[in-house]
């Protein structure tokens, strides 16, 4: 989606297991200069830090005892915490690099439109709210001060970013047009 608009990013974040992580980026590829590097967790597919023209691989550890024990053989003295989705790395990479201020952009987490991600991903299913059970809705304070339905695997990854936000108070700018309040 940035590349879309003329942004490269600075990093791109991996955490999926799954091939639909490299399926995300793999069209996006060629058009990398080469200055995009990757943070990738060690339970990431293995094509993306293979296949992706990182300048530089970053690897990021949690605080479970297996990654705790490869983190320190290594030399490492960071770890990375809970991390949940893409975005949360994204977020503890930006806090970790003392980045200030940290803009969230297309972070609306709701029933903003048709479809359940941006324009120009591959995760853009365009029935996801027209067949989301009722079981699965969640009622939340939106950005204009009312209320908007979400997801509940959104509406973890909500409570998860201002977990990370209470525990690295900092100046953070929500940017998204419409969505759920953070």
């Amino acid at each position: 989606a940035l590349l879309a608009h003329g942004i490269e990013p600075d990093f791109i974040p991996c955490v999926d297991p799954d091939n639909v992580v490299f399926e995300k980026i793999a069209k996006a590829c060629g058009e990398i200069r080469g200055d995009t590097s990757l943070i990738c967790q060690i339970c990431v597919n293995s094509k993306m830090p293979k296949n992706f023209p990182a300048q530089q691989v970053f690897w990021g550890f949690g605080e479970n005892e297996p990654e705790e024990w490869l983190n320190r053989i290594l030399g490492g003295d960071v770890a990375l915490g809970e991390v949940h989705a893409n975005a949360h790395l994204s977020l503890i990479s930006a806090i970790l690099m003392d980045a200030s201020p940290i803009i969230f952009v297309g972070q609306d987490l709701a029933m903003t439109g048709t479809n359940s991600h941006s324009s120009h991903t591959v995760l853009r299913d365009k029935d996801f709210w027209e067949n989301i059970e009722e079981d699965d809705l969640r009622w939340v304070k939106a950005l204009d001060g009312g209320t908007i339905p979400t997801s509940r695997n959104f509406y973890g990854v909500k409570i998860h970013f201002e977990e990370i936000l209470r525990n690295h108070p900092g100046h953070y700018i929500n940017a998204t047009a419409a969505g759920v309040h953070l």
